[in-house]
């Protein structure tokens, strides 16, 4: 993850929960393009809000990470 995005997320007492997309691309280690590419094939939940853009929620990024994890054999 970019080290200044990631300095980014974790400022102040509480970590950050709701992510612009270039930050949530970057936590998942992924580029924007393909992130937005899983957004628009709703791989990916996300919260739309008017005059402020795409946000998403880290919890749920965990969450699906955790749940698509391939276990070893």
């Amino acid at each position: 993850m970019n080290k200044k995005i990631a300095r980014k997320l974790d400022q102040g007492p509480f970590p950050r929960r709701w992510l612009r997309v270039a930050e949530a691309a970057a936590y998942m280690n992924q580029s924007a393009k393909s992130f937005y590419n899983c957004l628009a094939r709703r791989q990916i939940p996300y919260s739309k809000v008017k005059g402020i853009g795409i946000r998403v929620d880290r919890v749920l990024l965990d969450e699906l990470f955790v749940r698509n994890q391939k276990l070893p054999r």
